[in-house]
Formats: C-alpha cells, structure tokens, sequence
C-alpha cells in the first residue's frame, strides 16, 4: 500500500463549480478539506470535513463542519 504525504496541500473543483483545499497536519494525524458550497437556495460559507487518526485506539474520526458548527462527528474503529 503507498504512503500519504500528510504534509502535502491539495486542491480541486468539481464540475459542479465545488471548490475545496486540504491540509493536512502529520503530527497531530489529522487531514481536513474546507471549501464554499453553493446550491438553489443561498451558499454555505465554509463546509470542512476532518479526518483525524486515533493510534492508540486503532480509529479514525470523521467531523463534518458547516460554518464553522460541527453537523456531525463520528469514530469509527
């Protein structure tokens, strides 16, 4: 399996006219994505999903952030 460049910053947009940029902190093993989502009825601000690696109990959390609320946080291990 190859490695993750967690230090490595990347960007991209959908066809959707979707703008998102990633960063990624390796010491704190966390990779988070933020962008502006536009749709019918007005724009979200700032949409951030989080993805964060627990070692020590084999698990990762996924936090999806809207304006800067969390809309949902889950673990999974």
């Amino acid at each position: 399996m190859g490695s993750l460049d967690l230090s490595a910053q990347q960007e991209f947009e959908s066809a959707r006219g979707l703008s998102f940029s990633c960063t990624c902190d390796k010491k704190k093993h966390t990779c988070k994505c933020c962008g502006t989502v536009d749709y019918k009825k007005g724009k979200i601000k700032e949409t951030c999903i989080e993805l964060k690696y627990d070692g020590s109990k084999t698990a990762i959390t996924v936090s999806v952030f809207v304006n800067n609320k969390v809309l949902v946080s889950k673990t999974l291990s």
